[in-house]
Order: C-alpha cells, then sequence, then structure tokens
C-alpha cells in the first residue's frame, strides 16, 4: 500500500507548532545542543590530558638523560598517523613551567638537549620564574649543556623576572668558575663579531673611477 505524504507545514505553522514547544524533525533540542558541547569538552580535556602526559613522559627522559627513550617519544609523534603531534606537547611545562629542554639543560644531557632543540623545542622559554634553558644550566655548571645551549643561539642577555640576572649571574650565584669563563667567552666572541660587522658596514665606499 503506498505511503500518504506528510503535509508540508507553512512558515505560519512552523511557527505555531515552534510556540507549543514541538521541535521540526532535524532540528536539535536544548539538551541535545548542550549534550554536545559537554561531548566536544570532555573530548578535548581528553586530549589534552594525553598531551600532558606525554610531555611528562618527554621530561622524565630529559631529566634522566635516556636518549633512547627520547628518540623513541619524538619519532613516534612526528609521523603522520601521531594522534598526538610532537609540536602539541614539546613545549608543555610541569607546575614549575619546566619543560623537557630545561630538564636537559639544568641535568647537563647536552645529547638530550640537542635531540630537543633539532625538534623545536624552544630556547626562549622560560619557567613560572622567567629562567631559561641556559641560566638553568648555568646555575647547575652543567657546561656541556651550557655549550649545546649556545651553538643553538641561545640569549645571554635573556633576564629572569624577579631579579633581571642573565645567564653570567646565575654561574655566578652557583659558583661554577668554568661556567663563567665559557660565558664570559661567548660575550667576548660576540661582541668581537659585531665589532667586525660593524666595520664592515661602516668601512667607506672606495670611489668610483670613470674612464673615457
Amino acid at each position: 500500500m503506498p505511503r500518504k505524504a506528510l503535509p508540508r507545514l507553512s512558515n505560519a505553522s512552523k511557527r505555531k507548532e515552534l510556540k507549543k514547544g514541538a521541535v521540526p524533525a532535524g532540528a536539535a533540542t536544548h539538551g541535545q545542543v548542550l549534550q554536545t558541547k559537554a561531548n566536544q569538552q570532555a573530548e578535548q580535556e581528553q586530549e589534552q590530558f594525553e598531551r600532558e602526559e606525554l610531555a611528562a613522559n618527554l621530561r622524565k627522559a630529559a631529566e634522566k638523560g635516556d636518549v633512547s627513550l627520547l628518540a623513541q617519544l619524538c619519532d613516534t609523534h612526528t609521523t603522520a598517523g601521531a594522534t598526538h603531534k610532537l609540536q602539541s606537547f614539546i613545549h608543555l611545562g610541569n607546575s614549575f613551567g619546566i619543560d623537557a629542554l630545561m630538564k636537559a639543560s639544568m641535568y647537563g644531557h647536552a645529547a638530550c638537549v640537542d635531540r630537543l632543540i633539532r625538534e623545536g623545542a624552544s630556547i626562549t622559554a622560560t619557567d613560572g620564574r622567567g629562567r631559561g634553558a641556559l641560566m638553568l644550566a648555568a646555575l647547575n655548571g652543567e657546561d656541556a649543556a651550557v655549550r649545546a645551549l649556545l651553538s643553538a643561539g641561545a640569549s645571554l642577555c635573556q633576564q629572569d623576572l624577579h631579579f633581571g640576572m642573565i645567564p653570567f649571574h646565575f654561574a655566578l650565584q652557583g659558583g661554577h668558575i668554568q661556567t663563567m669563563k665559557i660565558i664570559s667567552d661567548a660575550h667576548i666572541n660576540g661582541a668581537l663579531r659585531q665589532d667586525a660587522t660593524r666595520a664592515r658596514l661602516e668601512q667607506p665606499l672606495a670611489p668610483f673611477l670613470f674612464l673615457d
């Protein structure tokens, strides 16, 4: 037996039905909208939780100097099919704002420092007190990490939030004379390069000779 076509409602009829509390076919109720938003929020919170777990594992590997585990985490989360990309959690810090690069730096694991920097870890990031990776490495006298960070271009003039201390001051505070010398030499070499560049820029141009 053929099915009867349902009568089409005019716009006026639809408005009347809505006033009565009826919901047109295909329209979501207020409760459904709220449930959808709640589901989306729960999904986002779960994803954030998973990223923080991965970041915690990365920090642990960096703290222990476990290059193999660090490489495994980096390689797994840089593939095309990775659920969470490395760049989405490599910068996440703990409750003190200390990320994986800072951990590797403060414990002197230069190989981990190099790998994290190659993977995109920020050498300008700071913890909750405004201390960067180079400052923490200098404070602990971790010369290999200091050299690795300087080679990557870490700033010698970055200041912490509380006292305006630069990396040299942190090495001084820790009483690490060799670290102080490394940083001082980097300051001197940087100044010499700047002077050389400035001299080249300020060198007068040789006059043009026009020949008939």
